[in-house]
């Protein structure tokens, strides 16, 4: 009986995760586009007129890419927490799902594959144009591959978690301007994507702790830890195990938070 329960969980899951992605693949190559143009954008300002301008460190327009490639998860997820939000004080859709026969955190961890599977598609896709735009600077043999994979789904699935909890707390799509403006966009900055841990711990040490309370600053350090090499970065295992357990910390709080919006505790 319990290994019928399982198959029926597993097979809904696989046909929930097909059926939404049957939506986002038409708006794929678009996504991609987007995210190719910011970070075209982005590096030839960077290398270009910022190292013409300030002489900027070499190495610096990698380092930009590689930030942007690790940030790309985090911009899909404000469409995606906007629907979510839209869907608790609307059709509540997510109420129906929660009601099938299999149990509810299914549903939930489901809606967070989806959205890291979306994120990692788009940034995936920006690794031939990063070599593209840098070419002999950005060598895809040095990168470690295994070690950026874990990374690179890890720090996806968190960014999932945690707007899936950002969802479960939101009252209504005013507050979304809020949730960006106070919290994403100052997380994101500070989590060191135009300059390293160790560059802020030269500058400022207290600064620097601080931001290891910044899950983000762990897929910043981690991405390029692995993409670029060890040297100067935070360790990527740490970086590893710290996006594993806030990953873990907000999924069960957002699927707590979530039932209690929906009047299921």
């Amino acid at each position: 009986m319990d290994r019928l329960k399982a198959r029926f969980a597993c097979k809904l899951f696989v046909d929930l995760c097909r059926e939404e992605f049957v939506g986002f693949l038409k708006l794929l190559k678009d996504k991609i586009i987007d995210q190719g143009v910011w970070v075209s954008i982005t590096t030839l300002a960077t290398v270009y007129l910022m190292g013409k301008q300030f002489a900027v460190t070499p190495g610096f327009g990698l380092f930009t890419i590689v930030g942007c490639i690790a940030a790309i998860g985090l911009f899909e997820i404000y469409a995606q927490v906007f629907s979510m939000v839209g869907d608790y004080i609307g059709d509540r859709r997510i109420a129906y799902f929660v009601t099938l026969p299999t149990k509810s955190w299914v549903i939930f961890v489901k809606q967070i594959v989806c959205m890291a599977l979306k994120g990692m598609s788009i940034s995936f896709a920006i690794i031939p144009l990063a070599k593209l735009l840098l070419w002999n600077e950005f060598c895809l043999t040095n990168v470690s591959w295994l070690t950026f994979l874990l990374i690179f789904i890890w720090g996806n699935l968190f960014v999932a978690a945690f707007a899936l909890f950002f969802s479960a707390i939101l009252e209504s799509y005013v507050k979304m301007g809020m949730f960006w403006n106070r919290l994403i966009f100052p997380l994101w900055l500070m989590s060191g994507w135009q300059f390293s841990w160790a560059t802020m711990h030269g500058l400022n040490p207290w600064l620097a702790y601080a931001m290891l309370l910044n899950p983000l600053t762990y897929i910043m350090e981690g991405t390029r830890a692995a993409m670029i090499g060890q040297s100067g970065y935070l360790n990527v295992w740490l970086c590893l195990g710290a996006l594993i357990f806030f990953t873990f910390f907000f999924t069960v709080i957002a699927i707590y938070k979530i039932k209690q919006r929906l009047n299921l505790v």
